[in-house]
């Protein structure tokens, strides 16, 4: 593995995907190139049919035209890192992230027939049948289909197997007639194969589909709500660590406030209070993780502030502010960012935990702790819906962890003896 470099084993990851989703792929590139015509003739009937799903599809081509460029750009320095299990699997994470919707297999949230889909072990296949219209239809509309269409309709649906020679579909102990359908008069019958890589849950939900956008939403909720402590440890922690004295005290007293509380019950109470949305989610995480990052914060400005330069500068006259944010930020930057990393952590693992216990966004988003509540009902019998799950959200921990240790090391040097 360490003969490998960064930028070889990060292209391969890149080739790799483009290879097994290359009809999607240029689908996708069709469907935007069609909509921007669609654009230039009529400006109203692109509005209505843009929605979040179609804007997801539209940063493909981008995100995956800007990764090459980023990877040949940098071509020199990814050349000369080595490859290591943070390094390896942060690719991997962070590949399924951004090339999320390029790699989904179907809707993340669509609930399949139970007699075919329910419970599939991962590896399995089913016929997706298709009628599709004769009457003509716009090109860009029958791309839009392709990816918004759902199944279990009265146009598309999976089955075990297809008798093509009698329209008859077989769906367990549930018989199709073709034939015996209106719609067939001015239609024709499209069969192709669809695969659940990882199988497929309770309700006949695709794993593999919901693993992916799961971790990319955990990984959200934990950005956002990282920014938000940041922002209020860093207020908090520059009063109570800059200011000495009544202002000094008084914020250092808040901090102390908030970390004599239990977190756990405090996140509990406001859930019960004001509901668990997902903008009330994001904030609660935000608000309830920021104590230590502020207690650091200003137990380095207490520090910092103490040596001779910033003595220096308080003599001249320098402002306050102009202090600490071209003087004490750069000091403190090191460490706080090492810390902001384990706050990541501390985050996904709490927003992992309301989720399996009920308390998060529940179903109307997909999440890894979701995922494992969800796993755990069926567990005894079906193994692969909470154990992908679990495997993905260990990884990312590690990941992110091994990072920390990494940057803690560069920060203090002393930690590598």
């Amino acid at each position: 593995m360490k003969k490998i470099n960064l930028f070889g084993f990060s292209l391969l990851i890149i080739t790799f995907i483009v290879i097994i989703r290359f009809d999607r792929l240029i689908s996708i590139i069709d469907l935007t190139i069609k909509f921007f015509e669609l654009c230039l003739i009529s400006i109203d009937n692109a509005q209505e049919q843009l929605n979040f799903m179609m804007l997801e599809l539209f940063f493909v081509p981008i995100i995956f035209l800007g990764s090459i460029f980023i990877l040949f750009k940098y071509k020199s320095i990814l050349v000369n890192l080595r490859l290591n299990f943070t390094t390896l699997f942060s690719i991997i994470l962070f590949a399924a992230v951004i090339f999320s919707p390029l790699l989904i297999t179907q809707n993340p949230g669509k609930i399949n027939n139970l007699r075919v889909a329910k419970l599939l072990p991962p590896f399995s296949n089913k016929m997706l049948v298709e009628i599709t219209q004769k009457t003509e239809v716009s090109s860009f509309e029958k791309l839009k289909n392709k990816f918004t269409s759902e199944f279990e309709t009265e146009f598309m649906f999976l089955a075990d197997s297809i008798n093509q020679n009698e329209y008859l579909v077989y769906q367990k102990n549930n018989v199709i007639n073709l034939k015996e359908r209106s719609d067939m008069q001015e239609s024709e019958i499209k069969v192709s194969s669809l695969y659940f890589i990882l199988g497929t849950d309770e309700l006949g939900r695709d794993v593999f589909s919901r693993l992916i956008y799961g971790l990319r939403f955990s990984i959200f909720i934990a950005v956002v709500s990282v920014l938000i402590a940041v922002m209020i440890a860093g207020t908090i922690g520059f009063f109570s660590g800059f200011y000495s004295g009544v202002v000094g005290d008084f914020f250092n007293k808040i901090i102390d406030i908030f970390l004599a509380f239990p977190t756990v019950f405090l996140i509990i109470i406001l859930l019960a209070l004001f509901g668990n949305s997902l903008a009330l989610l994001i904030m609660i995480l935000g608000i309830t993780g920021w104590m230590t990052l502020a207690k650091i914060i200003r137990s380095e400005i207490l520090i910092s502030k103490r040596k001779d330069f910033i003595t220096a500068d308080l003599f001249l006259g320098y402002s306050k502010l102009r202090l600490f944010f071209f003087e004490l930020l750069p000091a403190i930057l090191p460490p706080v960012i090492v810390n902001i990393i384990f706050l990541f952590v501390g985050i996904i693992i709490v927003e992992s935990s309301l989720s399996f216990l009920g308390l998060g966004v529940q179903n109307e988003f997909v999440t890894i702790g979701g995922m494992i509540n969800d796993g755990q009902k069926v567990m005894s019998n079906s193994w692969w819906v909470i154990t992908f799950p679990c495997i993905v959200l260990v990884m990312c921990l590690l990941v992110v962890n091994s990072i920390g240790r990494y940057l803690e090391q560069k920060v203090n040097p002393k930690l590598e003896k």
